[in-house]
């Protein structure tokens, strides 16, 4: 005979009616033993954990005879754990079952409902209009655009503000006087360059002379890819305000400050020992570090034009003064008329005479040389003025060089005055002579004409035998080839 499932103290061994943690008569601990397995079970488990029977509580009948709840059984014939149900507050108070009560009391068992499950025809418990399931899709589809103009407009503007940050970081760390922080945002050739202890000592130095600088009212002057220049209002001091600018470089997509100070001085030098190679060779390494800045472009114009490399000269001289009108310091009336001079003088020894003549012209007009410069301009000028086989304009300037350059001159305007309009050239015939034996004379015939210019000491074939000839004698200076020069 099965026993029933009671509800005993581990304690004191008394089985309780009542559902609870504690004995009623001791106070221990009270456990759901099973009828059918015997295993104890904590107060609140509706199944055994050990068999999985169903703790069902014990009943008492009249005669007194106790009795299992009996055990469900299901479609398949085997045996289910029944569902307990708890009454609603709704159906106690009002006697009317609760919705989800009612649902479950009419739900089938899965079996029953294959078997009597007929498909039915699919209805929309609600009709919407056509475009009221696609509502969604407006305010998604909004916010996508306002993300996508908000984007347009914001993703250009990022450089720019990256740039402030920087530009207005590395003045700040400098006013306060924290020169490794400001040496930490300079460019990686700057570093190269310069040691943090040169930094250091050259800004201390700098700075203790002028005393306290503040700075205000940043913008972007001029902005490229990769260079960048800011402008500033500065006071040092006492001093009243004033503009001041300074320079950034983006590497690998970080704004850096170019540091060029230190590099001035050896240029200098070397020029100033005609060590041409090395100014170069300082003056390149300090347009790489700057290329912003019109006096990095100066010093490469300059030493370009020192080392004769007349091309590389003109196209950064030219660079030079382009960016003198952009960058308004650095230069001033003097420097500039220095690279004209070396714009047309580079010109003139391109063999591009008319353009020389025209940058010579420009010089002359627009600046106040004195007597030394003048002199120069005026006699490459006129050098120009002969390889364009214009003697006449030639003549006139050497007679102005003669009263500006005094007897440096004196020499050649002599020789010209002596010369015909036409210039310093001669025609040169070159003959061959062939002697006849039988008469003893000599047949000379001319083999080629030539035009030697005494100035530019260059020589030009004018005619052959072959064409003189056949009547068709070469124009001159047409078709000309340099023999010497």
């Amino acid at each position: 005979m099965k026993k029933h499932t009671a509800i005993k103290c581990v304690k004191c061994g008394y089985e309780s009616n009542v559902i609870s943690d504690t004995c009623i008569k001791c106070g221990g601990r009270l456990e759901r033993v099973c009828g059918e397995c015997g295993f104890s079970n904590s107060v609140e488990k509706n199944y055994c954990d050990e068999c999985g029977r169903l703790l069902a509580p014990r009943n008492e009948d009249k005669t007194g005879k106790t009795e299992e709840m009996p055990q469900f059984v299901g479609a398949t014939g085997q045996e289910k754990k029944p569902e307990l149900e708890i009454e609603s507050i709704t159906e106690t108070m009002f006697g009317m079952p609760a919705p989800a009560q009612t649902a479950r009391k009419e739900q089938k068992s899965p079996v029953e409902q294959k078997k009597t499950q007929i498909p039915e025809p699919e209805v929309f418990s609600d009709i919407r209009r056509p475009g009221e399931r696609f509502k969604w899709l407006v305010p998604i589809g909004f916010a996508a655009f306002c993300l996508f103009v908000l984007a347009l407009v914001i993703y250009p503007r990022v450089p720019k503000i990256r740039l402030m940050m920087t530009a207005k970081s590395y003045l700040k760390e400098l006013a306060k006087g924290n020169y490794e922080k400001a040496y930490e945002m300079l460019s990686t050739n700057s570093k190269a360059s310069c040691a943090l202890k040169d930094y250091i000592n050259y800004n201390r130095e700098y700075y203790s002379k002028i005393g306290g600088w503040e700075f205000q009212d940043m913008k972007i002057f001029i902005m490229e890819k990769n260079a960048a220049l800011i402008k500033y209002r500065l006071r040092e001091g006492d001093s009243a305000w004033k503009d001041d600018y300074i320079s950034f470089v983006r590497e690998r997509g970080e704004w850096t400050r170019p540091y060029i100070w230190n590099l001035f001085v050896p240029i200098d030098e070397a020029i100033a020992r005609q060590d041409y190679s090395q100014a170069l060779f300082l003056a390149q390494k300090l347009n790489l570090t700057d290329p912003v800045d019109p006096r990095t472009w100066g010093y490469l114009c300059a030493a370009e034009y020192l080392m004769g490399f007349y091309e590389k000269a003109l196209y950064s001289c030219r660079k030079t003064l382009e960016s003198v009108r952009i960058y308004p310091v650095g230069f001033g009336k003097e420097e500039v008329f220095g690279f004209g001079f070396y714009i047309a003088d580079s010109l003139r020894y391109c063999k591009k005479y008319a353009e020389a003549v025209r940058e010579y012209s420009n010089l002359l007009e627009n600046f106040r040389p004195d007597l030394k410069e003048k002199c120069l301009i005026i006699m490459g000028r006129a050098d120009s003025m002969v390889r364009l086989g214009k003697y006449d304009d030639a003549f006139n300037d050497m007679l102005d060089a003669e009263a500006v350059c005094g007897d440096e001159v004196k020499a050649d305007a002599v020789f010209l005055l002596n010369m015909h309009v036409s210039g310093p050239e001669y025609r040169v015939i070159l003959r061959q002579g062939i002697e006849n034996k039988k008469t003893n004379q000599k047949k000379s015939t001319d083999l080629y004409s030539f035009r030697i210019n005494l100035w530019t000491q260059s020589i030009y074939i004018e005619s052959s035998a072959k064409a003189a000839d056949r009547g068709q004698n070469e124009k001159p200076l047409s078709h000309k080839k340099q023999l010497s020069g």
